[in-house]
């Protein structure tokens, strides 16, 4: 996914490149091209001298003809044109730069950047549409006036292979080439979306929340803010933000919007959808074109694993529109029916990624004061775990110290093919008896900190095995952690 810094400097190059160009961006609804557009407007001049944005216009497929118009007028608003220098009626896009090139009084090195916004979410193109893209195809090869740059970028939601078949259909030449001046547009970075939070929610929106928000909606700004604004004050966590985007795919606004292009979609493309709902993943071996269709429709990604591609849900909040609304996309079946959504997993990672990352931090901290303290107190032979945290064994009958249960673990790990001698032997000692060794040394020292980190971290067991199970961790659980890690820290920085 590519920020909006990225798409600028695309953006800066390619009006460089040439005298005349087009770019062409293709989003769903309310994935933020119409913010993006305002950014553009604003960044791009700055990184092009001697440039006028000109829009960003709101043009509806039906009116597309009114955009000459609005240029015109715009470049009269600016001191090009005389009041007497009038637009003939009926010039087309490329005509009217020509007429522009003959009349308006433009400083050698001007360039215009042209910012248009196709509002509707119809994914098919219109002939005033295709039309108005093969105008700005043309005039990137017409355009013979090399002291005047024009950059023109349409951004709007289109059927990509219908458009490719149209054109062909009329045997005209297709207006852009993917990969040099379209893309498609998903979405905010994860970078954008923490900053769009700490804007709704400056007093009590986190990095983490943000990068959870990112997860659950795949970038979609309009439905992270839909989600957001039934979130109370003060009730920023996870299992307010997961109600409030089951709500949002419910019956939200913005999910209306999507389901209105997406129920537009191929029958193959739906048909995809149907197999996802029942398995979650497929193989990427449907038709090239299908594919196309629902990335660009925000709905799927693609993702590799080996040597193989496979489709899945974009987000959690996507997974939820299809699920609730199977009738409405017309893939509902007996099959689909039988899904307990109550019963699926939500499908969000970061709070457990940060929880696991909190953890690996304490544990290696705790693990490696636990060594340097046996080491230090170490005057017999054998390994610093022996005759350490001994507890009783009910089918032994007797005593088993740290080091035995370290030794059995391992070998178990050994015999499950794991590379066990990466670790020292002190890492196949479980979290309760980490605890255990640290209550032992923390009684010797007659601290209070590392008895009380002790107790803390016989807790922390049952957060790691939730993690370790892909259960999902709630914002409480988080809490504990950094609260530990912080009295690790302090503990190690300033010992009794």
């Amino acid at each position: 996914m590519q920020s909006t810094s990225e798409l600028t400097r695309r953006l800066a190059d390619l009006i460089r490149a040439r005298n005349a160009t087009t770019f062409y961006l293709n989003g769903p609804p309310g994935s933020g091209k119409s913010h993006l557009l305002n950014e553009l407007a604003t960044q791009l001049p700055a990184d092009n001298p001697r440039s006028l944005a000109l829009g960003p216009y709101s043009v509806s497929r039906g009116e597309v003809n009114s955009l000459q118009e609005h240029i015109v007028r715009d470049c009269r608003d600016a001191g090009f044109l005389d009041g007497s220098s009038l637009l003939q009626p009926g010039l087309d896009l490329a005509s009217t730069w020509q007429w522009l090139a003959e009349n308006a009084h433009v400083p050698d090195g001007q360039t215009f950047l042209v910012l248009v916004d196709l509002i509707e979410g119809n994914p098919l193109i219109s002939a005033p549409v295709s039309s108005l893209f093969s105008n700005a195809r043309y005039l990137e090869g017409a355009w013979s006036d090399y002291k005047v740059r024009i950059h023109h970028m349409f951004a709007g939601y289109w059927d990509q292979p219908a458009l490719e078949n149209y054109y062909r259909e009329i045997n005209t030449s297709f207006p852009y080439t993917v990969g040099y001046n379209y893309a498609t547009w998903s979405g905010l970075c994860q970078e954008e979306m923490v900053a769009l939070l700490s804007q709704a929610r400056p007093r009590e929106g986190y990095s983490i929340h943000g990068r959870l928000l990112f997860e659950l909606t795949g970038g979609h700004p309009a439905a992270a803010m839909e989600i957001l604004e039934s979130v109370a004050p003060g009730d920023l966590n996870l299992p307010a933000l997961l109600t409030s985007t089951y709500r949002a795919a419910e019956n939200g606004a913005t999910g209306q919007s999507l389901l209105g292009v997406w129920c537009q979609l191929p029958d193959k493309a739906r048909d995809v959808l149907q197999k996802l709902i029942l398995n979650g993943h497929i193989e990427a071996r449907v038709p090239h074109s299908t594919i196309d269709q629902l990335l660009t429709a925000g709905i799927v990604r693609l993702d590799q694993v080996g040597t193989e591609a496979y489709l899945s849900f974009r987000s959690w909040y996507a997974e939820l529109l299809v699920r609730l609304h199977t009738e409405a996309l017309e893939i509902a079946s007996d099959q689909t029916q039988k899904i307990r959504l109550a019963e699926l997993m939500p499908s969000v990672s970061e709070l457990s990624i940060e929880a696991y990352r909190l953890i690996n931090d304490i544990e290696n901290a705790a693990r490696n004061f636990v060594t340097v303290q046996l080491c230090l107190q170490h005057t017999g032979e054998g390994h610093i775990l022996k005759d350490k945290h001994k507890k009783y064994d009910n089918q032994t009958g007797g005593f088993e110290d740290a080091f035995q249960r370290a030794q059995e673990w391992r070998d178990r790990r050994a015999d499950g093919g794991l590379a066990v001698g990466l670790n020292p032997l002190l890492a196949y000692c479980s979290t309760r008896d980490l605890a255990g060794l640290i209550e032992e040394i923390g009684a010797k020292m007659d601290s209070e900190a590392w008895q009380r980190i002790a107790r803390a971290i016989r807790g922390l067991a049952d957060i790691r095995d939730a993690v370790m199970h892909n259960q999902i961790v709630d914002d409480l659980a988080l809490q504990q952690l950094y609260a530990l890690q912080g009295d690790i820290y302090q503990a190690l920085s300033q010992p009794d």
